[in-house]
């Protein structure tokens, strides 16, 4: 894939935020902000899940990337910090149970979402807070890919 579509991102319900992490979990994100599903490549986003994660049991009660995706960050969860500041791990309580590895991505304001797992592992990274999940009341209108200019 052409790197200058790497930040190309899906949309959900007409937008481009999938989630949003509350504020005040990282001392540089004073505010809530938006998690984005961005086209990646190999290493990161989407194109990554689907050819990292899908032979796995990511995929086992949805039929797409994009459901699972949507389904796991519906669901509460708890927010840890990785292993850099700008990095953090929310684990999702959903059957299968997934965790999802977000980045800050300042420039862009927003979160990435980098990988998904399909199985929750135990983690002694530090609790920083929860995460409270989308509202199902915005359904599951997954449009196409817009290109974004950062």
């Amino acid at each position: 894939m052409p790197k200058e579509h790497e930040l190309d991102q899906l949309l959900i319900n007409g937008g481009t935020a999938w989630g949003v992490v509350p504020g005040g979990l990282l001392a540089s994100v004073a505010r809530p902000t938006p998690i984005h599903l961005y086209r990646g490549n190999n290493e990161w986003g989407y194109h990554h899940i689907g050819y990292r994660h899908s032979n796995n049991n990511l995929f086992k009660c949805t039929s797409s990337i994009e459901e699972t995706i949507w389904d796991r960050l519906c669901q509460p969860g708890e927010v840890h910090l990785a292993e850099q500041t700008d990095r953090l791990t929310i684990t999702v309580t959903f059957a299968p149970s997934a965790f999802v590895v977000l980045k800050h991505m300042p420039s862009l304001t927003c979160f990435s979402i980098i990988t998904m797992y399909s199985k929750r592992n135990a983690t002694t990274k530090q609790l920083v807070g929860q995460y409270v999940g989308s509202p199902r009341t915005l359904g599951r209108n997954i449009y196409g890919w817009e290109y974004h200019q950062p």
